[in-house]
């Protein structure tokens, strides 16, 4: 039974992204960035992001994060993820909310300062420098 709880964050993933989830892409954009730049897995990656996507979620207006989810593709989706994998039960309010996710993804907490610019640097491609404000007023 333990083994089989420890292998079933990664079937759901799967399945999400094998079940013709075409709204999620993160196979593409920036999960393949912070993948490229940080060397993690599909798994570390899909659920770190979501976690800095959650803090930013909690902490901002709801316009400012519509926002973001117009220029990150599958935002909800990367959500969903951190709170599975991450074990995400309650609301963010800072970075050091965020380090046990990471942690719970097999990260070292010190992860979080390397998502963070790799997130504000595909926001900024993908949105220009509004959407790195944006980012940058609650992932400082």
């Amino acid at each position: 039974m333990r083994k089989l709880k420890s292998y079933l964050p990664i079937l759901l993933i799967s399945i999400l992204l094998l079940n013709g989830c075409s709204s999620l892409n993160v196979g593409e954009g920036l999960m393949k960035m912070v993948k490229k730049q940080l060397g993690v897995s599909d798994t570390q990656a899909l659920g770190g992001i979501g976690a800095i996507l959650t803090l930013a979620k909690d902490k901002l207006v709801k316009g400012d994060f519509d926002k973001l989810a117009k220029i990150i593709p599958g935002i909800d989706s990367y959500l969903n993820i951190a709170k599975l994998v991450g074990k995400i039960s309650g609301p963010m309010n800072s970075l050091e909310d965020v380090k046990p996710a990471f942690k719970n993804l097999g990260m070292d907490e010190k992860m979080v300062g390397d998502f963070v610019p790799a997130i504000s640097s595909y926001a900024s491609m993908a949105g220009g420098s509004d959407a790195t404000k944006i980012l940058e007023s609650v992932l400082k």
